[in-house]
Order: C-alpha cells, then structure tokens, then sequence
C-alpha cells in the first residue's frame, strides 16, 4: 500500500514536470553566470514535488537570467545546500524570488 502511493505519487509528479522539460535540450554542464545566486534549502528530507509553474514563471521575469533546479523530485536534500539556482541583473529582487521558490517546493521532514 505505501509503495502503490509513492508510485503514484512520483507518476504524477512526472505527468507534472513533463511539458516543461520535454522540449529541453540535456546540458552537459552548469549554466555560468557571474549574477547565479543559491535558494539554499531549511530542511532536511527527500523532495517530494516542485511546482514548476512557479519556476517557468521565475525564468520568464524580466530581471531573470536563468533558473538552475539542483535537485529532482525523490532526491535527498541536505539542510543548508543549494535547493536551485537564479541567476538576476537585480539582486534587490532575490529575496522575494527566493521565498517564491521555497514555497514551491516540498521537502518531507524527520
């Protein structure tokens, strides 16, 4: 029965995430950019879904230069590593894309 749910659950997370990387083409290194600042994650625990509407939304802003996700759904996150990556021409906007992101993500809690 829990892992009927999880399986479930990780279906429909991909079902999710799929029209916004399906076109994408695989990078084989990290986007650079002197402007990439980290969203560092609060909590310890495996992520169990990203909205990634927020974070197409995040990238379309006209301060944005890029979005670098660190981790996919099912992934062990560390308290304070890197959650995701923005990259911004204005870094007075950071702070409120940066509450923006953690909202969006979901991190299961021990």
């Amino acid at each position: 029965s829990i892992i009927r749910k999880i399986s479930l659950h990780t279906i429909d997370e991909i079902n999710k995430a799929k029209p916004f990387w399906e076109h994408q083409i695989e990078c084989t290194g990290r986007p650079q950019s002197a402007n990439k600042m980290a969203v560092i994650s609060r909590n310890f625990g495996y992520m169990q879904s990203m909205d990634y509407e927020t974070l197409r939304k995040i990238s379309t802003m006209e301060h944005v230069e890029l979005v670098e996700q660190i981790h996919d759904v099912g992934s062990f996150v560390l308290k304070d590593t890197p959650l995701v990556y923005v990259a911004v021409t204005d870094k007075s906007s950071f702070p409120q894309i940066e509450k923006q992101i953690l909202k969006a993500t979901k991190i299961f809690k021990y």
